[in-house]
This record gives structure tokens, sequence and C-alpha cells, in this order.
């Protein structure tokens, strides 16, 4: 799958998936993700494979999202979050800031759709990822413009600018969804299984850094408020985040909860409870390279017991050795 996927990941590409569609760039977009719930759906019982639409990109739109202040900048950036020039310096810069108005070009949408329709003779539903995403998740967006060093330190030192600047990019993110809703009304194309779905990507939210107590004042309620304007949510952070699991599946309309390798699917798993699908991510360089064959056995006997009872998906990269062995031991395992 990763030399599938490579094929589309690559920078010629990226343009393509965001503009007009070509027929064959369209085909074998749709050859890979048929295949690809074929497979999900042998290994495993994810939701992802159920649902028969068929999307026009493989989520290279979110490789830019439109920040509050109206600029564009990558989701990795070079600099990361941890800013030389924060964009919000001081209290007097929020005047400076601008919630951007959705927009997107329905000629284009309408090609797109046609495009896939026309490669699937109307077979299968058809989503278009290549309009114009969201702002982002709420303490992202706000690392994103006071930079990571900026937020810890008013965490302690000015408390209030930090609730201002959640509060700001809670409402900004309610009105951007609330213009998207508009403007997509009754667009070409069908709406996605789930509805209208936020992504909060979040790698800024981590006990590692800062305790629960932080994230239960400053991060939940605005991350709870954020959540209402969309139908359901992808909770997404690689960081330690085992103490806060109780909360962050209370966020309204949670669906899918991430769980890094530097958290714990057990606990996950017992707080969880069935309410959310958790999604296992095992690192290669970290879980698996210095595991044996039959160590690795037993873990993904681990992990498959865990998922018996309640929904659990499983991700691992296979670009490593151990990945790859991983991924042959634990298909043996399930087929057992």
């Amino acid at each position: 799958w990763s030399k599938r996927l490579d094929r589309h990941m690559d920078v010629e590409r990226v343009a393509k998936a965001t503009g007009p569609l070509e027929p064959d760039y369209a085909a074998s977009l749709i050859e890979f993700q048929l295949l690809q719930k074929i497979e999900a759906f042998k290994a495993s019982c994810d939701d992802i494979p159920l649902n028969p639409a068929v999307h026009t990109n493989l989520g290279l739109c979110w490789l830019y999202r439109t920040s509050p202040v109206g600029e564009r900048y990558s989701t990795i950036p070079e600099s990361g979050a941890f800013l030389a020039e924060p964009i919000l310096k001081t209290e007097e810069d929020f005047d400076k800031l601008e919630i951007p108005r959705y927009s997107y070009d329905a000629a284009l949408h309408e090609q797109r759709v046609k495009v896939f329709d026309e490669v699937l003779e109307a077979r299968l539903p058809v989503i278009d990822d290549g309009l114009p995403g969201g702002i982002g998740a709420p303490f992202q967006t706000a690392n994103n413009l006071r930079g990571v060093q900026g937020v810890l330190e008013d965490f302690l030192l000015r408390p209030q600018l930090v609730h201002r600047l959640m509060e700001y990019v809670s409402e900004s993110i309610v009105t951007y969804v609330g213009q998207m809703k508009a403007a997509r009304k009754g667009e070409v194309g069908t709406p996605s299984v789930f509805g209208c779905s936020g992504v909060f990507g979040c790698d800024e939210v981590s006990c590692d850094m800062f305790p629960p107590s932080y994230y239960d004042e400053f991060i939940y309620p605005y991350e709870c408020r954020a959540a209402e304007v969309y139908d359901s949510i992808y909770y997404h952070s690689c960081a330690n985040i085992t103490p806060l699991f109780e909360k962050i599946i209370t966020i309204p309309n949670m669906r899918r909860v991430h769980v890094s390798p530097w958290s714990d699917l057990k606990a996950a798993v017992q707080t969880a409870g069935g309410k959310v699908i958790l999604e296992k991510w095992l690192d290669p360089n970290i879980d698996l390279e210095k595991l044996s064959r039959e160590e690795m056995r037993i873990l993904a006997a681990e992990i498959t017991d865990l998922g018996v009872d309640y929904p659990l998906d499983m991700r691992v990269e296979t670009t490593s050795p151990g990945g790859r062995l991983f991924r042959e031991v634990f298909h043996r395992e399930a087929a057992a």
C-alpha cells in the first residue's frame, strides 16, 4: 500500500488533485481506493470500508489549510508551531485578525465530480475532497498564531490571553463552517456518509507538556464549542493524551479518537467503552523494530483481543522491516 500511495503523494500530483481532474488520474485514484476498501474489509472491522463513496483525492487538500488571519500555512511548516515571530505577539494584535470567508469554485467542483462519475459510470457515489478545508483544531490553530512556547508561557503568566485566543479561534471555526455549509448546500456529488466531518488534529495537546488541569480549563471547553457545528469529529494527537481520554470522548459528535504510540491503548479501550471508534497507531521505530517474531505475535494477539468487544482500528506503517513483518504476523494471528 505504501508503493500504491506513493503514486499519488509526489509533488507533481498535488496540483492535479486540487485542480481540474484528468480521467486517467481519476481512474488511478478510484482503483487505489476500491482495492484499499477490499483489503481493509478483509483485514478489519473498521467502518471506513463500509462507506461506498469514492473520494476525489486522498486527503491532499489537507496539505494546506486556511488560518483565521486569512493566510495559508502548511500543516508541516518548516518551523512547525515553534514560530520565531508569532503572528499574535500582544493582545493588540487581535485587531489585525480576520475570519476568512469561505468560497470555492463551483464549476471546478462540478467538473471533478463529473469526471469521476464518467469513469465510474455512475455506479458509486462521489465525494469531492478537493474543496477548501476548515480552519483546523482549536488548540492547533491557537499554537500556529501564538507559537507553542508562547502558549505554554501564557498558561502561567497570561491565562486571560489564552482564553481570549481560544474563544476567538473556536468562534472563527463556528463562523467558517457555517459559511461552508451554506455555500455547499445542494452541491453536486454525495455528502460524506457521516455528514460534515471535522478533523481535530492537535499534536500540541500533550500531557507531557502540561497537566490535564490545563486541558480542562483552557482547551476542552473551546473544543466542545467548535465541535457543535460538525456532524462527526476525528480527534488526532500523536502525543500522550491518556489522562484526557475521559474528557475527549465527551466532546460533542466525537466519532473516532487516535491512540498514539505514547498513549495507553488499554486505558483508552476501558474509558471509551465502545462509545467511539479507537484508532491505534503503531510506530515501527518504537513498538516493532526491537521485537522478535514471537513478541510481535503476542502484541498482535493483545491488540486484537482489545478489539473484540469494542470498535478498534489499528494502523501500522509498512515502510520499515518491522512494520512489514508485523503486518504478516498480524494477518496470521487474525486468521487464526
